[in-house]
């Protein structure tokens, strides 16, 4: 898997076509969220801005096998915006906190290598000394310390 990262600014049009249609596929087909935001074969949220750190993962053969999104807690944010009452209704603001969001990918093997990659530069890139994330609990497993 070979796993990398970009924005609206270094993401082509047809990168981010593949990924939001990647994300239906995950969120509204196999999941069966039931999202307002998922329409046309495609999962897009508020959330997509300019500023939106998208990481992709692709398999041998170059297709889209899973992804993640970043985003900066100084603005607004899933957990922040769409579920605060998970914290208490005091959700971080800091350039320090990011959250991930629409972590997903078609195998386990590549959940590890996503997280990792995630881990590894996607959080560096972005200065995060700490990540917030709204997940199932069998996924966090995943993002503890030491893990996979």
């Amino acid at each position: 898997m070979n796993a990398f990262l970009g924005n609206a600014t270094s993401l082509r049009q047809a990168e981010f076509s593949q990924l939001f249609a990647y994300r239906h596929a995950a969120f509204a087909e196999k999941l069966k969220w039931d999202s307002s935001n998922a329409r046309d074969g495609l999962e897009i949220d508020e959330f997509d801005r300019p500023d939106t750190i998208h990481v992709l993962a692709r398999d041998v053969e170059g297709k889209l096998c899973g992804c993640a999104r970043l985003l900066p807690a100084t603005k607004p944010y899933l957990l922040g915006s769409v579920f605060p009452e998970l914290m208490n209704g005091v959700a971080p603001h800091s350039s320090e906190v990011w959250e991930i969001s629409r972590f997903t990918s078609i195998a386990l093997d590549h959940d590890v290598t996503l997280r990792r990659q995630t881990d590894a530069w996607g959080c560096r890139e972005v200065t995060a000394a700490t990540v917030a994330a709204v997940m199932e609990v069998g996924v966090q497993r995943l993002f503890r310390p030491n893990q996979a």
